[in-house]
């Protein structure tokens, strides 16, 4: 089993001007301060970096406009994540930029799945098969502050993009159904959509057939050569028709185009200007005397820290403005190749039809379509296609048997009741260590159980459940142990007794191979073996002591977005 580390998070607000840097231990980090300090928010960062988002993020936080850089490595092997907005980009340890990506599931989800050997595949509702955005390959190891403790499985938000997916992620992740399983399922549920997508094919050529059959035995044939003119006209509308759309579509194009070119000398323009920015920078930043002179036109200026300031807002809004230019050259390629598509589907019309009228001008051959022997080789060629399509469905449903047939194979029942007993097991001495003392067994008997209790048993249950199912992942699967994430754990106004046992059970359950990140007001007299972080600066977690050391640090990175 693959291993996600956590190593160091970098956080930066260019409307705050403030930023904040924090290194996690391997096995265990707490971050403790009151309320308000910040903590839900630097740990919700951490998988929102990774594209999860968090189920519930505040207002102020979503106003700061934070960016992230993520430090952390997958056995041993470093990367870096850098979130800004939208926009993703996966490093080396390095530097090396190997991602830039604007879309979650179908751009930084399947590369990160990759790294962390996350073979789960979903069927959206569209009955789409893929694969899911990271949040579903660490759903099992965060607790979010905001829904966590009350549900589990409901710490990131849009999960209702794959509908009825929860028993599929459950079983996947504790190794009930492998990789091979998903890809089996994918397969199935792909040549069942073809075959579904062949049938109403059949259904329509039927159609056709039948009402062709039904005017062969009303209609006179008629061979007056004006019907093969009547025919020719009508192509030569179609033409005509099809080069005045032609034409709209050169004019969009032409249109489209000259945007973006207009957008392209916007973007030099300002990475010029943010060259010649860093380049000011880095000059006065430099120097150690109290005042500048201008090497250009000789004007002295001061060298203070609101200059410097100034030249750093220069930057960042030269920076903004250099990613809504991209965003937007993005949206117009993507308008360009749809336009272009469309072009070439007329002009693939246009030749066709010109082909027709080239071969039947002359010759009045025609008849090929409009006549009674027309009509006879439609039925013809319509009652082959029926035949044909029949075929392939009969084809598809032998492909479907046999993979149902695989993918029974690979469920194995015997390997489903080891990893529900381990699970069961864990679960009934969890709830016991924590005085869940309500909450029948029955009622976790499965591994999918959805656990519900009342009052301040519950978070209680769900902690008990999150550590079983851990160590269950552990045990038996085959995915990335990623680090377990616990925010706040005193919910529910527990008592003295039973929040002591939380947190004695939070470090002495914890599986040793997992590196833990606890966020918590206080850890009520209860010692532990890692790294704490003190948070103590009341609605401000970033800090603008911060803010320029950690700009430079992000900016190589920044600028390979562009």
């Amino acid at each position: 089993m693959r291993k996600l580390l956590f190593e160091k998070l970098l956080l930066i607000s260019h409307v705050e001007k403030a930023a904040k840097t924090v290194e996690f231990h391997p096995q265990v980090t707490v971050v403790e301060g009151e309320n308000d300090t910040g903590k839900s928010s630097l740990l919700k960062s951490l998988y929102w970096v990774l594209g999860a988002e968090p189920a519930v993020v505040h207002s102020r936080w979503k106003a700061a406009a934070v960016s992230g850089l993520l430090e952390f490595s997958i056995d041993g092997e470093g990367f870096k994540a850098l979130r800004t907005g939208n926009r993703y980009g996966l490093f080396t340890d390095e530097g090396e930029l190997l991602l830039k990506a604007s879309s979650v599931t179908k751009e930084l989800g399947p590369a990160l799945a990759k790294k962390l050997n996350f073979g789960l595949i979903l069927t959206d509702a569209y009955g789409e098969a893929m694969t899911p955005p990271p949040a579903f390959c660490f759903l099992p190891f965060y607790i979010d502050q905001d829904r966590g403790w009350s549900q589990a499985w409901r710490s990131f938000d849009k999960l209702g993009q794959f509908p009825r997916s929860r028993q599929d992620v459950v079983y996947y992740h504790c190794g009930i159904r492998p990789n091979e399983f998903y890809e089996l399922k994918a397969k199935i549920s792909d040549d069942r959509k073809k075959r579904d997508d062949l049938d109403a094919e059949r259904k329509a050529v039927q159609s056709a057939l039948e009402k062709i059959k039904a005017r062969q035995r009303v209609l006179t044939i008629d061979f007056d050569p004006e019907s093969y003119k009547a025919a020719i006209d009508a192509l030569l509308v179609e033409v005509n028709e099809l080069q005045s759309r032609r034409e709209s579509l050169n004019a969009r194009l032409n249109n489209l185009s000259s945007q973006k070119a207009i957008l392209d000398e916007q973007s030099h323009i300002a990475k010029a200007g943010l060259a010649e920015i860093d380049k000011d920078y880095n000059f006065v930043r430099d120097q150690f005397s109290e005042i500048i002179l201008c090497p250009t036109c000789g004007t002295e200026h001061e060298n203070s820290f609101a200059n410097r300031f100034s030249l750093l807002e220069d930057r960042e809004a030269t920076r903004a403005f250099l990613i809504d230019v991209s965003v937007k050259i993005d949206e117009l390629v993507g308008k360009i190749q749809s336009e272009t598509t469309a072009l070439s589907r007329v002009d693939d019309q246009v030749v066709r039809i010109r082909a027709i009228l080239e071969e039947k001008r002359g010759a009045l051959k025609l008849k090929d379509i409009i006549d009674a022997e027309s009509e006879k080789k439609a039925l013809e060629f319509m009652a082959a296609e029926v035949e044909s399509i029949t075929k392939r469905i009969a084809n598809l449903d032998h492909i479907i048997n046999e993979l149902e047939r695989d993918l029974n194979k690979i469920t194995d029942k015997k390997n489903k009741e080891n990893i529900e007993d381990f699970h069961f097991e864990k679960m009934t001495a969890y709830v016991r260590a924590l005085n869940v003392n309500n909450l029948s067994p029955v009622h976790f008997e499965g591994i999918d159980a959805i656990i519900s209790d009342t009052g301040s048993d519950q978070p209680r249950a769900l902690l008990a459940y999150f550590y079983s199912y851990v160590h269950t992942v552990l045990q038996f699967g085959a995915c990335t142990l990623c680090p377990m994430v616990i925010d706040s754990p005193n919910q529910q106004d527990q008592d003295a007794e039973n929040i002591e046992a939380m947190f004695s059970f939070i470090f002495k359950e914890r599986p040793a191979e997992a590196q833990s990140i606890l966020g918590t007001v206080s850890l009520h007299g209860i010692s532990h073996r890692g790294k704490t972080i003190k948070l103590q600066n009341e609605d401000h977690l970033l800090q603008a002591s911060e803010y320029e050391a950690v700009g430079d640090e992000l900016q190589p990175y920044l600028d390979q977005l562009f």
